[in-house]
């Protein structure tokens, strides 16, 4: 193979790949990856209608804001937690944050609870099927048994 065939063969490799990253671009955007969001999956499995969306969405932002501070809690009180590793505690200290650990996990999963409770509140009759399926579909997932740990 000379010179000029294989600068030919790399341009045509070039320019195929290049079509190929534009025709992957192009596809991609007509058909958004959103639709694996928990947010879209509930709308369509629900059939949710407009009215039923923007009060969803609304109950999404409370939620969002419920669980940020959970977690800001959850946070400190690890740190607390991680900070006493460098010095002598109180051995009634450490069992005191584990047990605040443990509450604001609860108060997690309430709020969790909750959220699934309000979203049932928004279905009209028809729906409530519907959300019976979407409810025992997450009781099979949070019930899958963990893989082995090492």
């Amino acid at each position: 193979m000379n010179k000029q065939t294989f600068f030919v063969a790399l341009i045509l490799g070039l320019l195929l790949s290049n079509m190929l990253l534009l025709g992957n671009l192009f596809w991609s955007s007509k058909h958004p990856k959103h639709h694996q969001e928990p947010k879209f999956i509930i709308i369509e499995r629900l059939k949710l209608d407009n009215e039923q969306v923007n009060s969803y969405e609304k109950l999404i932002q409370q939620h969002r804001s419920q669980i940020k501070e959970k977690e800001k809690d959850m946070m400190d009180l690890r740190n607390s937690l991680f900070k006493r590793l460098n010095s002598k505690a109180q051995p009634g200290e450490i069992d005191s944050l584990m047990q605040k650990i443990g509450q604001v996990q609860a108060e997690i999963e309430k709020v969790h609870f909750e959220h699934f409770q309000d979203i049932r509140s928004l279905c009209k009759p028809a729906q409530l099927p519907l959300f019976e399926d979407l409810a025992n579909a997450l009781a099979k997932l949070f019930n899958r048994k963990l893989p082995p740990g090492p």
